[in-house]
């Protein structure tokens, strides 16, 4: 932090009468000379500081504070796609497992049905065995087309672009065409195995799925046309597909697919760590930067002061511009602390109950208002900003008479709402640099309670004017408390209640 230049001015004019006044004098000791060498040494340091020195400062740490901020946010954008990626391989890779395990489940749901309608038409003794046979061959269509489905998805992905086919397929593939290739290609095979054994795995599902796909339209045929235990094949798709493929193609491809969803999760996992390590050196460097920029202000700024104690410490302290500076005040500008005074007025003023109005006085326009202002008269900013006249808005809330007290002295007004509610507002005004204030408060509550008040002063009065004399009821209006008064005759009533004048002779008795 360095001084401005008319600091440094001013005190280099104080530097110089002193000067002056000592050439004059003729007197000064040693001592003084050295002073005054010193004074001329410290008023060159100051001048040698320069306000685009500490402006330049200020501006190479605002741009570092920029470029850690941005590298901040786009470390955050970067490490939340690496996330958004690793959770979409999650999920997409979630229904590799279900398309796997769906499909030779649903493979082994077909063969197991299609034995039990095998085992209802073998024999006789056997028929009924199913419940409702057509049942039973629908469900049959029916799971077939879901395997279908599901094989098809994962080996070949869906119409969505994001569901694309398990990385490790290919290889799964090629591992399982290995484990049932041909061991003679070319002696003819006898069996169907055999020849299956011939093309690929997935071939050999979908051979599977053809076979059971026959047989099944056989089933539904008109006359239908029913699977034998021997002769239709039976045997060899479940010898194919549930018991080999399952063995070469399923079970495999199923070990290794939960250690690829690891892998691909880790390997982004990777890259956040790599890019947050990128970020975090960079954001370290910059901040060394500022760090080692605000060390050598530091060092500057403790130089300073120290040269500026061996001033006289009355010539500091009646420099404004020097005491501002060692309190805190770096900023030359006034304006600021004026905004800052004016926007925290503007808060308090918000924040009252009573409705603050500033007009200028000549025209009667209105500047500025409240929110109580709006919240009182139901009102927006946009009615202000049309130049709305004073003396217009109370004559036609008001009227003309009541509006005519208010210019000129403290008045209660009765103000209707929209809803039809009446509000007694107290207004007064104060005169302040060509603008005056209007201050509108809500005296509705005093005004009840001094009706309520004077409507039971009036119900005790007339109480006391039925029950006391009237030469007493004004005596006990004014407040007398010791009354004394004479009467010529007196008239005593006896009422006689049921069974008191006997409890009443009872108690004379025991008295006595």
């Amino acid at each position: 932090m360095d001084l401005p230049k008319t600091v440094v001015s001013s005190v280099s004019q104080s530097f110089n009468s002193l000067k002056d006044g000592e050439k004059e004098n003729k007197n000064s000791s040693n001592g003084d000379n050295e002073l005054t060498r010193q004074e001329e040494s410290i008023i060159k340091l100051f001048s040698s500081i320069s306000d685009n020195v500490a402006s330049n400062s200020q501006m190479i740490n605002m741009i570092f504070f920029i470029i850690i901020v941005a590298l901040s946010l786009v470390c955050f954008y970067m490490i939340y796609t690496y996330y958004k990626v690793a959770s979409n391989k999650v999920f997409y890779d979630c229904n590799h497992i279900n398309y796997l395990y769906g499909s030779i489940t649903f493979l082994y749901s077909i063969c197991a049905r299609l034995w039990k309608v095998v085992l209802d038409k073998a024999h006789p003794s056997f028929t009924g065995t199913i419940v409702n046979i057509t049942d039973e061959v629908i469900n049959i269509r029916n799971i077939i087309t879901y395997q279908s489905t599901y094989f098809n998805s994962f080996n070949l992905g869906t119409s969505d672009v994001n569901e694309v086919p398990f990385s490790g397929n290919n290889q799964a593939i090629k591992e399982a065409n290995e484990l049932l290739k041909c061991d003679d290609y070319i002696t003819p095979p006898q069996t169907i195995p055999d020849s299956l054994h011939c093309l690929s795995a997935t071939h050999q599902l979908y051979y599977t799925t053809a076979k059971l796909k026959k047989i099944t339209l056989n089933m539904m045929s008109d006359p239908s046309i029913w699977p034998r235990t021997r002769g239709d094949g039976i045997n060899d798709i479940w010898q194919v597909g549930p018991v080999e493929m399952y063995e070469a193609y399923f079970y495999p491809t199923g070990v290794k697919l939960i250690p690829s969803m690891i892998k691909n999760i880790d390997n982004q996992g990777y890259n956040i760590i790599n890019i947050s390590c990128i970020f975090a050196v960079l954001i370290l460097i910059f901040m060394i930067s500022i760090l080692i920029s605000t060390r050598i202000e530091e060092v500057f700024i403790k130089f300073a002061l120290s040269q500026l104690l061996r001033c006289p410490a009355s010539t500091i302290l009646n420099n404004k511009k020097i005491v501002d500076l060692l309190s805190g005040v770096y900023s030359d500008e006034d304006t600021e602390h004026a905004e800052k005074h004016v926007n925290f007025s503007n808060q308090v003023v918000n924040k009252l109950d009573d409705v603050v109005i500033v007009t200028q006085d000549e025209t009667g326009i209105i500047l500025s208002v409240n929110n109580s202002f709006f919240n009182m008269f139901s009102m927006n900013e946009s009615h202000i900003e049309h130049k709305l006249n004073i003396r217009d808005f109370f004559i036609e809330r008001f009227g003309e008479a009541e509006s005519n007290k208010i210019y000129t002295q403290t008045a209660t007004v009765i103000y209707t709402k929209k809803d039809g509610s009446k509000v007694y507002l107290e207004f007064s005004s104060n005169l302040v640099s060509g603008n005056r204030i209007y201050f509108a408060r809500d005296q509705t509550q005093n005004v009840l309670h001094e009706k309520l008040i004077e409507d039971e002063k009036k119900k005790s009065d007339a109480m006391l004017a039925s029950i006391l004399p009237p030469m007493l009821v004004s005596r006990v209006q004014s407040g007398e408390k010791n009354i004394s008064f004479s009467v010529q005759s007196v008239t005593v009533l006896f009422l006689d209640v049921v069974e008191f004048t006997p409890w009443c002779g009872s108690q004379m008795h025991n008295m006595s």
